[in-house]
């Protein structure tokens, strides 16, 4: 699975994983919803999109998603981290706002330590006993394409139950001490220039660039396993004993949860293996 290093320690990576049990994403995107499925196997995690589709059957599923702002993330900034790693955080960021990394490396300067932040976050999930109940009974359809992945190659399934969503971020100089702990002025100028601003605000000054979009994606979910028997039957959800990672151990034994699940052991931005399992 490909994956970006996050150090442990990090206020906005530890609130993440520990207060939502939410794993981010190397590039923010609309589509990952509630109700979405993953498959994940041996460290790989594959995004399969909506529930309904893998279904047997036409019975509509009647889950709406709650929405909340999240207090305790808006405005939290991230650690400090170096210029190399956060312009790889930023390559991923500022894709799907159509932002070209160069013009923003070329803003950065000579800056060698900066933090980043999300504004307006909002939670959007639903309720994990509600949807246990709604699918019992349920099995998968396995004429769709998809239903190999956990009828022959046992793949975990899993249902992305809340995700965390912004319309943009922003990176902030984080080096009082450094003379050089200034964004460049010119170069800030050319990257607002560079920008569609039907689709992407730029604002900065000399130590602050914020980028805004003109709808929320995705930059971190959670999700909960099902079981899938060999007829793809859906088992309901086993009683929740506490997040773990669904990865591998220290012995090379899969580590898992009953309910709630982890797809990286250590914090990392996952980035999906579309090429399959």
């Amino acid at each position: 699975m490909p994956r970006l290093p996050l150090c442990s320690g990090d206020p906005l990576v530890h609130t993440l994983r520990d207060l939502f049990d939410a794993v981010p994403l190397r590039t923010p995107e609309e589509r990952v919803t509630t109700m979405s499925v993953v498959a994940s196997q041996d460290g790989r995690s594959r995004f399969l999109g909506p529930l309904g589709p893998i279904l047997d059957g036409d019975e509509a599923l009647d889950v709406d998603a709650i929405e909340s702002r999240i207090a305790s993330l808006a405005g939290k900034r991230s650690r400090v981290v170096e210029r190399k790693l956060a312009l790889e955080i930023l390559e991923g960021f500022l894709a799907p706002l159509g932002v070209p990394l160069p013009a923003v490396a070329a803003a950065v300067g000579r800056s060698t330590k900066v933090s980043f932040r999300f504004d307006d976050v909002r939670r959007r999930y639903v309720e994990v006993t509600r949807v246990g109940k709604l699918l019992r009974d349920r099995r998968i359809d396995t004429a769709n394409a998809t239903a190999t992945m956990f009828l022959e190659q046992r793949a975990d399934f899993l249902l992305v139950d809340s995700v965390l969503q912004s319309s943009g971020f922003a990176i902030e100089v984080d080096d009082e001490r450094s003379r050089s702990a200034e964004f460049d002025a010119g170069a800030i100028s050319e990257l607002i220039g560079t920008v569609q601003p039907s689709t992407t605000t730029v604002t900065a000054d000399q130590r602050q660039i914020t980028f805004a979009g003109t709808r929320p994606l995705t930059f971190a979910f959670s999700c909960v396993r099902f079981f899938v028997d060999e007829y793809g039957a859906l088992a309901s959800i086993e009683p929740d004993r506490g997040p773990a990672s669904l990865g591998f151990g220290p012995s090379g034994v899969v580590i898992e949860t009953p309910n709630r699940v982890l797809l990286t052991q250590e914090p990392a931005l996952l980035e999906w293996d579309d090429d399959g399992l």
